[in-house]
């Protein structure tokens, strides 16, 4: 991962967090972790199996 990666995925992560955080205080900030984390590791995962898939093709 570039260092892009991890700057989009912390951000993705700490905005679904005070997200969820203001609607559901207080116990919505760890919640929002979660599912921020959730759907970090969701995207990676499509990510990967795009490129994956790309380098199949080029081959």
């Amino acid at each position: 991962m570039d260092w892009i990666d991890w700057l989009l995925g912390i951000a993705l992560i700490a905005l679904v967090c005070v997200a969820i955080g203001l609607i559901w205080s207080p116990y919505g900030y760890i919640a929002g972790a979660l599912v921020g984390g959730f759907l970090a590791w969701r995207a990676l995962r499509q990510r990967r199996k795009i490129i994956e898939g790309q380098k199949a093709e080029k081959k």
